[in-house]
């Protein structure tokens, strides 16, 4: 084997043992990068499900199913029974069904127009002027 390929067989040596290297540092930090994305992951769902219940707390209602066709049940969380005004309210501010009512711990039925599609706000205004509200979507 003559000088030049002698060099040319090292240096592709070389640059593979490299290749190699830099194949192992690679797989190394990804696996790195994986363990972190995992922990954070845990860590945010923890959180989250905290948020959740914090919200619970603070919450007197659930509103299902959401997105809807105009049907919507709201699920009361009271202690007691409370005089509940419920009114949907739509992107410009204008009251497209309003209510009041005296609930408990039950599940309340809304119907809306047929004809009232798009995003809403519904607002529960309880006894002890506390508001509530929701987003509502109609499809």
């Amino acid at each position: 084997m003559n000088f030049t390929a002698q060099k040319n067989k090292s240096i592709k040596k070389t640059l593979q043992n490299a290749s190699s290297k830099q194949d192992n540092q690679l797989n190394e930090y990804l696996n790195q990068v994986q363990v972190q994305m995992a922990a954070q992951k845990d860590t945010m769902y923890k959180e989250i499900h905290k948020l959740k219940s914090l919200i619970a707390q603070y919450t007197k209602s659930i509103i299902f199913p959401n997105p809807n066709s105009g049907s919507f049940n709201i699920k009361f969380t009271l202690e007691k029974e409370e005089r509940v005004k419920i009114k949907v309210v739509d992107i410009i501010g204008k009251t497209i069904h309003e209510q009041e009512v005296i609930v408990g711990s039950e599940i309340y039925p809304i119907k809306l127009e047929e004809s009232n599609k798009g995003v809403f706000t519904l607002k529960l205004i309880y006894e002890n002027e506390k508001v509530e509200t929701h987003k509502i979507t109609v499809q």
